[in-house]
């Protein structure tokens, strides 16, 4: 083949790859209001909203993890032709979810036109760690949604994003296998909680003693962060031991060390994180 075709060859294989890479690169993508909640689809109540905002918030403080839910009407009107994937990864990588050095972060995102949901994951997760959010849509998001229980799914789904990928990816343990089932049982979801709780060896040994009134091995501790800790200032926090028995509940105050320089887990935004396209989806 002459020099001549083979750079016409060339040029002709460059234009296709930027004519298919146009739509990507030209969409205009929704930018958050807010770094941990976005509900344009509407199906979350101000009450559903906060609660959702205030666990991701903390588990942010606390792992350093950030985890945004973001529901749309349509995807499609927004970047028509795009897979649910390629839309997930290119809108995480416009917003930058997750530490630019760590790429930790972790989108939800709900379709509401095209019954759709996908949780995208950051550069920093191993393909492991799909065996997880697998599970989460599957046995949390789906069905809930399937019954018309947006809210309840999301929240659950944020519950499980936060106790089985955040809190030991940031411990540095490996992905779990799912044992739990669907989180229907009570039981089930306390000890999974309590298993992947930073604390994991005082929450275990939380769980073996007895409870002070009842005499029941029915034990669970808690962090709840009042007072994150910044490079300029140590934080508060609140241990909370309560029995799920009888209600008995005792509260230890504890102070957080100021941050390092350069730790970015306390940032308000965005921290410039990127995905590969790694994550799980579902239709419902």
């Amino acid at each position: 083949m002459s020099l001549p075709v083979m750079t016409r060859l060339l040029r002709l294989g460059v234009a296709l790859l930027m004519l298919c890479a146009t739509p990507l690169l030209a969409q205009d993508f929704p930018q958050p209001a807010d770094p941990y909640v976005n509900d344009r689809a509407g199906v979350l109540t101000p009450v559903d909203e906060d609660a959702i905002r205030a666990a991701l918030r903390a588990a942010r403080s606390e792992t350093g993890v950030h985890i945004t839910v973001l529901t749309l009407p349509s995807r499609e009107a927004i970047a028509p032709g795009l897979t649910l994937e390629t839309f997930a990864t290119a809108l995480f990588n416009d917003w930058g979810i997750g530490d630019a050095t760590r790429d930790d972060g972790i989108l939800l995102l709900l379709s509401m036109q095209e019954r759709e949901v996908r949780i995208e994951l950051g550069r920093g997760f191993a393909s492991q760690w799909e065996g997880v959010t697998d599970a989460i849509i599957e046995k949390t998001l789906l069905p809930a949604f399937r019954e018309g229980q947006y809210a309840r799914g999301l929240k659950d789904g944020a519950v499980r994003l936060v106790e089985e990928v955040a809190r030991p990816f940031a411990a540095g343990e490996a992905p779990a296998r799912d044992l739990t089932g669907p989180l229907v049982a009570g039981g089930a979801f306390g000890l999974f909680a309590l298993l992947g709780a930073r604390r994991r060896i005082g929450n275990l040994t939380t769980r073996l003693r007895r409870c002070p009134n009842c005499g029941e091995r029915a034990l669970r501790r808690s962090r709840i962060t009042d007072m994150p800790a910044t490079r300029h200032a140590s934080g508060k926090a609140r241990r909370i031991t309560r029995c799920g028995s009888c209600g008995w509940e005792t509260v230890a105050y504890i102070n957080l060390p100021r941050l390092k320089t350069g730790n970015r887990r306390s940032g308000g935004g965005f921290g410039g994180g990127s995905s590969g396209g790694g994550g799980s989806s579902g239709r419902f």
